[in-house]
């Protein structure tokens, strides 16, 4: 058997290159792309790094072959929203499918659909790891890839809590608006909003997944703010309808910063299974 390691399992599970000593395994060369591209991307341990230190330690790495043996329909290119590295790991197991017995680990469950429509056994990292717990481990990788997801989580968490307190924060500036104007001239007005624009901007730019939480809460308090304190729905006109649009059109941007900033990171399958 040969195991063909996704991109996601890499992310998420990086001890489970502790096993090479067990079980062959192989990368496709696009999802090295992938991993290359995701550590500046997120700002993410740089994953890449990691894994290319084993390709001369048993790790192969294996192109797509340039003539495959079966082609994937446009339709369920799109349907299952496959890229560029989905589809060469399947060209990849089909091919090795003619001298091998290759399963793809992934924890991708629309490319899992796919492989298995053609003809390839899956597995998820943890299967794969359940299943090779009592075979040869080395430690002193697995303990490395466990810093990794250590580091990995952290980082998430301190980018989900400062979304939050910029949160706080921005609905404080917004409830004190009045007061803080009437402390400032009208020219300082005009330069400091520019200012807080290219922070915001910059913001956006180093921490996308906080960008994208406070960008999701600011468009819930600006929605709820049509409301508060009373809630009396017949006083709701046009300006009030506006208004709770511009939130949730700001709630629908929020999400999409969040989408694209955890690209590459251990939620990314979690978010997909709803979105």
């Amino acid at each position: 058997m040969i195991y063909i390691i996704d991109t996601n399992i890499l992310i998420q599970y990086p001890q489970i290159l502790s096993r090479i000593e067990s079980r062959e395994m192989v990368i496709p060369k696009s999802v090295m792309d992938e991993l290359y591209m995701f550590g500046p991307k997120t700002k993410m341990p740089d994953i890449f790094k990691f894994v290319s230190s084993f390709i001369d330690n048993g790790i192969k790495i294996i192109h797509a072959p340039k003539n495959p043996t079966k082609n994937i329909s446009e339709l369920d290119k799109s349907n299952y929203k496959l890229s560029d590295s989905d589809i060469d790991t399947l060209y990849i197991a089909l091919e090795e499918s003619k001298t091998n017995v290759p399963i793809v680990v992934t924890d991708d469950l629309k490319f899992a659909k796919v492989l298995k429509k053609n003809g390839v056994k899956t597995i998820t990292g943890k299967v794969f790891l359940d299943e090779s717990d009592n075979e040869t481990i080395n430690e002193e990788v697995k303990n490395s890839a466990n810093k990794i997801v250590s580091s990995q989580k952290k980082q998430l968490f301190i980018s989900f809590f400062l979304g939050i307190f910029a949160s706080i924060l921005g609905n404080l500036i917004y409830f004190y608006l009045n007061i803080i104007i009437s402390t400032i001239t009208v020219w300082g007005t005009l330069v400091a909003l520019p200012i807080v624009g290219i922070i915001l901007f910059w913001f956006r730019e180093n921490f996308r997944l906080s960008y994208g939480v406070f960008e999701f809460f600011a468009g819930i308090i600006m929605s709820l703010y049509v409301f508060f304190p009373l809630f009396n729905y017949s006083t709701l006109g046009p300006k009030e309808g506006l208004q709770i649009l511009a939130g949730l059109y700001v709630m629908v941007r929020g999400l999409d910063n969040i989408g694209k900033a955890i690209i590459g990171t251990r939620i990314e399958p979690l978010w997909e299974k709803f979105f």
